[in-house]
């Protein structure tokens, strides 16, 4: 919230997009995040909460009936299209939104982060060459193999 109201803490925004098939099939396996969209949604113009109730519905009954992380593979075919839709205007929103203050963008599917680190100056030339890549803690959920399209 401070950072709307005052100048840009940081020397440069950049902005890491997923494709966004990548982004709707995590989200069906693990998006129960309700408070994700209070952002999105105070921000975006014109004003999406009156297309969220749905989703926000949708994300709180599940985590009443079902609170486990187990997403799209256990809700029914209504509520999965009620998702579908909702992430999608996340995506689109949120992209956007950050869109108009970046400096620049990359989708993390196609980013050499070696270039990555020297264009941002992370590093030296050398060291950003040398540096052995190391993965962050991560985990995979299997949602590339979920059908999110029809």
């Amino acid at each position: 919230q401070k950072q709307l109201n005052s100048p840009c803490m940081y020397r440069t925004v950049v902005q890491v997009v997923r494709h966004p098939l990548s982004f709707l099939s995590s989200n069906l396996a693990f998006g129960q995040c309700v408070e994700c969209w209070t952002l999105v949604e105070q921000l975006s113009v014109p004003p999406i909460y009156l297309y969220t109730k749905r989703i926000r519905a949708a994300i709180k009954h599940n985590r009443k009936e079902i609170y486990e992380q187990t997403g799209g593979r256990t809700w029914d075919s209504t509520t999965i299209d009620v998702l579908l839709q909702g992430f999608m205007l996340y995506w689109v929103t949120w992209n956007r939104l950050i869109e108009s203050v970046a400096d620049m963008r990359f989708r993390v599917e196609h980013t050499d982060l070696r270039e990555l680190c020297e264009l941002l100056q992370l590093g030296s030339a050398k060291s950003c060459q040398t540096n052995p890549l190391t993965k962050y803690k991560s985990g995979a959920h299997g949602g590339e193999k979920d059908v999110i399209t029809r």
